[in-house]
């Protein structure tokens, strides 16, 4: 018998091992054939979050959660994160560590909340099931829930403002059941409809 304190490191290569062990035993670089789902898998089988890095970063980042079939899902920058508690959340991508001298998170801190990207956009705890899509320095707050935000700058969605809608623009804002759109639009009225143009006021 051959024990591992004989061998040299590095001395065994794929040449060296059956072919059959290689395609049944390990995840080949040039990918596997003949694999069964949900027996044979690459991931973690404890409590434990599963990452896949580039370039020695953190791109992608699935996450057990408290709901034992649901994990949340975080792409992007590794500043990215979903909140303590939370389920079902998804972080598309964006955020950064460093673009034009700043760091941008992007976060969700709501059950089944959606970022799908940009940069430094925010769901707040409970509002759940709240959907963002990019742009910068967004925020959905406290407690909006179902409420949805294209994109846009420095758009948000009002406190416990259920079923709001801003689809994109600059400094909107939006309370329950209210549309606003445009350039400083506020919708502070319960199911109001705000389209504001290119000036510079609310």
């Amino acid at each position: 018998a051959v024990d591992g304190a004989k061998i040299l490191n590095g001395s065994i290569t794929s040449a060296d091992l059956n072919a059959s062990l290689l395609n049944n035993t390990f995840w080949n670089l040039g990918g596997n054939a003949g694999t069964t789902p949900g027996t044979q898998f690459l991931g973690t089988a404890d409590n434990q979050p599963l990452e896949l890095k580039v370039n020695n970063q953190r791109g992608l980042r699935l996450e057990p959660t408290s709901s034992t079939d649901t994990v949340n899902v975080i792409g992007g920058s590794a500043r990215n994160y979903a909140g303590g508690n939370v389920v079902g959340a998804t972080i598309g991508g964006g955020g950064t560590g460093n673009y034009a001298g700043l760091a941008h998170t992007n976060r969700v801190e709501a059950n089944f909340g959606t970022v799908s990207g940009g940069l430094g956009n925010t769901i707040q705890t409970n509002a759940n099931l709240a959907t963002l899509g990019g742009g910068s320095e967004n925020t959905i707050q406290t407690g909006a829930l179902y409420a949805t935000l294209g994109g846009g700058w420095q758009n948000t969605i009002q406190p416990y403002a259920y079923y709001a809608t801003i689809p994109g623009g600059a400094q909107n804002s939006a309370t329950s059941y209210a549309f606003a759109a445009g350039r400083q639009a506020k919708a502070n009225h319960t199911g109001a409809f705000v389209w504001a143009d290119s000036t510079v006021a609310d």
